[in-house]
């Protein structure tokens, strides 16, 4: 990406996050002057200057290998068969679903215990698709905070799909190119960490100096989301706010900081 490119893209990302409410939607949004590096976006917002950095998160692509991946993948794919004729047998609706799994859940393990447990995995997502008011033409976008209850099981991330037009069986399918993963302390605290070794050079021009941290998902592989446990942690750091936004710009989180700033 050309540098204007990247400059353009990081003024999109603090205009989605003024709208999701970060900053006053009257703040005025500025380009760093083309002279200086740092920080990446300027905010004249509350009688104040805050410069804002900007740093994307990214899960690590990882391969599946080995003899373990493989027994997962299998798993998946029985649930998704299962999903598939138990739809089948109820609808005759041409929809096409396809679902998500947990890159860590251990399924396998636990489905070699248990007994019936893919096939009650299954009955539960064939009855949250059939439980949906679609249209032809409708999609539909199911993510796991907007689904889980107690019993709902962490192996399933993502269920998304469309009703078409016509008759045909349910295709369901098992989307083993798209992990959705959670962040972890230690992800946060090295983007911060990241974007603390130039703060000092610049923060002083400012009245504050603000990280904002994005949850890029600009590729499958590398789509998250906040880890339940986020809200309850101190990152350490020396920039006076931080916060976490959701790729989509919709929402955001503040993180709670513990100053790493020095006296002399």
């Amino acid at each position: 990406m050309t540098r204007k490119g990247q400059k353009l893209a990081e003024m999109k990302v603090v205009q989605l996050f003024r709208n999701a409410g970060g900053l006053d939607i009257h703040a005025d949004l500025l380009f760093v002057p083309d002279h200086l590096e740092r920080p990446d976006i300027i905010a004249n917002t509350d009688g104040k200057t805050v410069g804002i950095e900007i740093r994307r998160l990214y899960n690590d692509e990882q391969e599946g290998s080995g003899s373990g991946d493989r027994k997962r993948h299998g798993i998946y794919q029985s649930v998704v068969a299962s999903c598939s004729e138990l739809h089948a047998s109820r609808s005759d609706r041409w929809i096409i679903v396809r679902v998500s799994f947990s890159q860590n859940a251990e399924i396998d393990l636990i489905a070699s215990r248990r007994s019936g447990r893919k096939q009650r995995i299954a009955e539960m997502l064939v009855n949250q698709v059939e439980s949906l008011a679609l249209e032809v033409g409708d999609h539909f976008h199911l993510r796991s905070e907007d689904l889980w209850g107690p019993q709902w099981p962490d192996e399933i991330v993502v269920v998304h799909g469309v009703l078409l037009e016509g008759d045909g069986p349910p295709e369901w399918e098992f989307l083993d190119s798209c992990w959705v993963d959670e962040t972890s302390d230690d992800l946060i605290q090295n983007a911060l960490d990241d974007k603390e070794r130039n703060v000092m050079s610049w923060r002083d021009r400012y009245n504050e100096a603000w990280a904002l941290l994005v949850l890029d998902g600009s590729v499958g592989a590398s789509m998250l989301r906040p880890h339940e446990q986020m809200m309850n942690n101190e990152y350490q750091s020396s920039f006076d706010r931080a916060c976490i936004m959701e790729f989509n710009g919709k929402s955001y989180k503040e993180l709670r900081l513990r100053s790493s700033r020095t006296t002399a």
